[in-house]
């Protein structure tokens, strides 16, 4: 009751202005104490997690993962391509920058879906030395896939 006087003082000595910021406060900071002794565990949590995965890493399964044909393709694809990329690098004089380097790989891309397609491809303003990379990487890719694909034919038929 004593608290109860105290909090209600002010309404029953004074006139009580009208707006907000007026009126009877205990209510509303009552919820935002609990709330905010609610929150400093759950937030103490969420930083001791924060820097033990900083300062130990995530701690993975030993669960080893099974080499599907999709992940096995995945990483020839990509060997291919560093491959192609560090022949386009290591050419004389090194005058190709990463900003043509970018154009030669999407051109290394028409290559191969034209390749599949059965289609010409026809490079415009390459240099012979590039247009011949990129036809090797096709050459290389394309031994690959007809491989992958007789293998699976033949799979499939026994």
């Amino acid at each position: 009751k004593n608290i109860k006087k105290i909090l209600y003082e002010k309404f029953y000595e004074y006139p009580v202005s009208k707006g907000p910021g007026f009126g009877f406060w205990s209510p509303v900071w009552k919820v935002w104490v609990f709330f905010i002794k609610g929150m400093v565990p759950v937030q103490e949590r969420w930083l001791a997690n924060l820097l033990s995965r900083h300062l130990n890493g995530r701690r993975y399964s030993k669960k080893s993962f099974s080499i599907t044909k999709q992940r096995k393709d995945g990483y020839l694809d990509v060997e291919l391509k560093l491959a192609l990329i560090n022949e386009l690098n290591n050419l004389k004089g090194n005058i190709y920058k990463k900003t043509n380097l970018k154009k030669y790989i999407k051109e290394s891309n028409e290559a191969w879906k034209s390749w599949k397609s059965n289609n010409n491809w026809n490079p415009i303003d390459l240099p012979d030395e590039i247009e011949n990379l990129i036809l090797d990487y096709v050459k290389t890719k394309s031994i690959w896939w007809v491989k992958s694909a007789c293998l699976v034919r033949e799979s499939l038929n026994k």
